[in-house]
């Protein structure tokens, strides 16, 4: 029996008197692994094992073009084996078909597929309350409207998930680390776990969400929400599930991820990066068997993952509905222990056409799987998905007048043409501001070559964030540019100014050299900015609202917000030009020069020459 909203001390108190041993080394694709307790009688002993799929995905953020091939895929694998379909959160914002109802489109589409949970990931927030607002603009607007909305049954196609091997109930969205007002979330239909029934096994499911939740959606809309940290809070959730539920097997989604190249169900030969949030997330989980998730389907990287980590199946399947997890777990159904568990890499919806791009899942070609033909549903999710393209198209192919003679690529990690296009456009929409930013994560797509659609723009830049300004000296730049060097994650863009970041050494008396992080701005004409000079900066509200940490370790600046949508802006620029090439926007002389992300001269590293 599920329960109803605790306190967060009381949900962190479950922790105590649990066991503790060591995590489990590495192992192959395919290995034996236990399960907590299960009340149930034993079957006899000739019963034969019980083998469920665990299907996950993550980060759909509004494709709902490719949900009938999806379940083409799942009506195949519901015809071999019971399955526990999951998604790993960001299901909603970044298209046109799913922003125009504000996710009403994907949770319908959700429902037909036959959802059993999904967890809530930060851009859950982005919509804010219902209507076209995506931040309150009155004290009686709830900024939590547009997503209680979607997580309310009466928006859902309740009856849509019996014919797909699922509960007949619209799924739940799920977070255990979510608090407001000292309680984790207790909206309709929004709990931390939930339990569904297969092939005879009871199945625990526990969302969490990542912790950089409240720094990557508008500030405004969180801002009385807080954050349990995910490991601690999932374990109390977990051992509760083991010992008063008595689930068999309990599946963590997380939207906190990490990043893979190989797939071989073995951390150590996985070539996966060590710093991605989850990897702590699932050692702490593995300190005790009451804790341990025989599962994580992870999220929010947009990045691939198919190992095993401190003893625990980690999977994850890039983004935008291009490809899903799989893990199959073979059990006894005698002791309803874990036999067996093999991790799948992530499976492409699409045929691999080399040289092809990112392919058309309304179109591509596909492999036979599970020994048969995979057909698009022709049904309800086929319906639902006719309905949603259909609202959008005309929108979606207006041409705004102007060629692009490339591609406009939107590269997370270092200077990017769409990157300088787009602050551009910003510096000319309001040419009373110096500078102009846009953070890297705002970016989505890169602008294709050819006639522009406002469709590409929106998905290149689908928040709907408002243009704001603050006005602050170049010394107070320095130093958010300093902070935002320090830290991980995707680099900004600027215009109005060129950087150049450099470790210098800044011991003045004889002696081993103390190197320590420098910004240097110059103006247009190349010319350094002094730190008393006054800029007026033009950004999204997201990035001066704290997105990203924007103000880093310094005070907090009059910020004054406008109610234009900053896409609204590149719209109409974008129409007033004829052609665009991007190789003027990324030429020899690059705008800002560093070593990477996160720069840490504390190493002793040289500095760097410009």
């Amino acid at each position: 029996m599920l329960r109803g909203r605790i306190p967060v001390v009381g949900a962190l108190a479950l922790l105590v008197g649990l066991g503790a041993c060591g995590g489990s080394k590495a192992r192959g694709v395919a290995t034996p692994a236990s399960s907590g307790t299960s009340s149930s009688s034993a079957a006899p002993p000739s019963a034969p094992p019980v083998l469920i799929t665990l299907v996950g995905t993550n980060d759909f953020h509004g494709h709902v073009e490719a949900a009938p091939l999806f379940a083409g895929y799942l009506a195949r694998l519901r015809a071999v084996h019971p399955v526990v379909l999951v998604d790993g959160g960001d299901m909603f914002q970044g298209t046109l078909e799913s922003n125009l109802l504000e996710g009403a489109p994907v949770r319908k589409i959700y429902d037909a597929l036959g959802y059993d949970a999904a967890t809530i990931g930060n851009h859950e927030f982005d919509y804010g309350p219902v209507g076209p607002a995506s931040s309150p603009t009155s004290p009686t607007d709830d900024p939590f409207g547009a997503l209680k909305a979607l997580a309310s049954p009466s928006n859902s196609v309740s009856s849509a998930g019996s014919a797909n091997g699922a509960s007949s109930m619209p799924f739940p969205f799920l977070s255990v680390n979510l608090v407001e007002a000292g309680q984790t979330l207790a909206w309709p239909n929004v709990r931390r776990s939930t339990i569904v029934t297969r092939g005879g096994l009871r199945i625990g499911i526990v969302g969490g969400t990542t912790q950089q939740t409240l720094t990557t959606t508008l500030t405004a809309n969180v801002k009385t929400l807080k954050l349990l940290p995910l490991a601690e809070a999932a374990a109390a959730e977990i051992a509760h599930l083991r010992r008063d539920e008595h689930v068999d097997l309990v599946i963590l989604a997380a939207h906190a991820g990490g990043k893979c190249s190989e797939f071989h169900g073995d951390f150590a030969k996985d070539a996966c990066e060590t710093d991605q949030e989850i990897l702590p997330v699932a050692e702490f989980l593995a300190r005790s068997p009451e804790t341990r998730p025989d599962a994580i389907v992870a999220g929010h990287t947009h990045a691939p993952m198919a190992t095993r980590y401190a003893g625990i199946p980690i999977v994850e399947a890039y983004s935008y509905g291009t490809a899903f997890d799989r893990v199959d777990f073979t059990v006894d159904p005698a002791t309803k222990k874990v036999v067996d568990t093999r991790i799948f890499p992530p499976q492409s919806l699409c045929k691999a056409e080399p040289n092809k791009g990112r392919p058309d899942p309304t179109t591509c070609a596909t492999a036979p799987y599970e020994g048969a033909e995979i057909t698009r549903d022709q049904g309800a999710v086929g319906a639902l998905t006719k309905e949603a393209l259909g609202r959008a198209v005309a929108r979606k192919t207006e041409l705004l007048g102007v060629s692009l003679k490339g591609v406009f690529e939107n590269t997370h990690d270092a200077e990017s043409s769409l990157g300088n296009l787009v602050t551009d456009l910003m510096r000319e929409a309001y040419p009373k501001a110096d500078v102009a930013i846009v953070n890297g994560g705002g970016l989505r797509a890169p602008l294709p070559a050819g006639n522009l659609s406002y469709g590409s723009l929106f998905e290149a830049f689908p928040f709907d964030n408002r243009a704001s300004f603050v006005t602050i000296p170049a010394k107070r730049l320095r130093g958010v540019i300093e902070d935002h060097l320090r830290n991980s994650g995707s680099i900004f863009s600027f215009s109005g100014v060129s950087i150049r970041a450099t470790c210098k050494n800044v011991r003045k008396e004889p002696g081993p050299a103390i190197y320590a992080l420098h910004v240097d701005l110059f103006d247009g004409r190349g010319k350094a900015i002094s730190d008393e000079k006054s800029l007026r900066v033009v950004a999204s509200d997201f990035l001066f609202g704290g997105g990203d940490d924007f103000w880093g370790r310094g005070d907090v600046p009059k910020i004054e917000e406008t109610s234009e949508g900053l896409r609204d802006a590149l719209e109409t620029r974008l129409r007033a030009k004829k052609m665009l090439d991007p190789k003027a926007f990324l030429t020899a002389k690059p705008r800002f020069v560093h070593s990477g992300k996160p720069m840490n001269c504390a190493r002793g590293i040289m500095a760097m020459e410009p």
